[in-house]
């Protein structure tokens, strides 16, 4: 029966879907616990930019908690416990550590439903100050292997680069993603103080008008989104649909909303 609940499982595994795991940190420094979400999200943002069915970040992070076990922080998943929660034929997964002053970070690409490794990324590391560059660089290299393996397009579909914001930016920014919620205005000086690092950073403008949109303050939110409907043609694909959801909500069309964001 163990047998064949797991081919079960396998079967139900999407090919063309792909789930990033949590990367591990292997540093012994608690002060870059950060740097494992900012890396998962970052290269869960390069795969969705080109179109490819990706499991969103936020799921991946939703481990549920074993029957009995006490509150504390999510468990690790192992690469097939995540793929079948997700439905994920494809995984990527990996860890970081400190070499000298910098910060080395390593990753695979997995083929779950056979266990073969489709590929084993070149090592990237950056000053340990600032991880936004390799991690910039393991999201190119994952996004080009899975596109490569899932998608007949070609590479020219690959468009609209997004830049890594500054790795400051992107701390007070999952700080404040902490907080939404439970403290909005906790979260948006968060917020703001990623806009004061990076201001072209696009994710804390549109967390801080979702903040007040759930607050019922639709103005504020409004004028919130106005500068990024502005430029949004300089924007990843990603953004441009995501923002077309946002002009329907301001609109009261609920339904294009639903069908922007899906």
């Amino acid at each position: 029966p163990a047998s064949a609940a797991a081919a079960a499982a396998v079967s139900r595994l999407d090919p063309r879907r792909i789930a990033v795991a949590r990367f591990e940190n292997r540093t012994g420094d608690p002060s870059l616990d950060l740097v494992e979400k900012m890396v998962t999200e970052w290269v869960t943002e390069g795969i969705s930019n080109v179109g490819i069915d990706v499991v969103p970040s936020d799921t991946v992070y939703e481990v549920p908690a074993p029957a009995g076990s006490v509150a504390g922080p999510a468990p690790r998943e192992t690469t097939r416990a995540l793929a079948e929660r997700t439905g994920a034929g494809i995984v990527v997964s990996g860890a970081f550590h400190l070499r000298s002053d910098s910060v080395e970070f390593q990753s695979q690409v997995v083929d779950v439903a056979t266990g073969r490794l489709v590929k084993a990324l070149e090592p990237a590391s950056s000053a340990r100050t600032d991880p936004m560059p390799a991690i910039d660089s393991m999201r190119r290299q994952v996004r080009d292997v899975v596109f490569a393996r899932v998608e007949d397009r070609g590479e020219n579909q690959i468009t609209a680069e997004s830049r890594p914001p500054k790795y400051e930016a992107y701390r007070e920014y999952l700080l404040g993603n902490e907080a939404f919620e439970v403290d909005y205005a906790a979260s948006e000086r968060h917020f703001r103080r990623a806009l004061e690092i990076d201001p072209d950073y696009v994710s804390p403008r549109v967390s801080i008008a979702s903040g007040y949109w759930n607050q019922g303050r639709r103005e504020e939110a409004a004028r919130e989104i106005a500068p990024l409907l502005a430029r949004r043609d300089s924007l990843s694909p990603f953004w441009r649909r995501f923002l077309r959801g946002w002009e329907a909500q301001l609109a009261g069309r609920p339904e294009a909303t639903l069908e922007a964001v899906r």
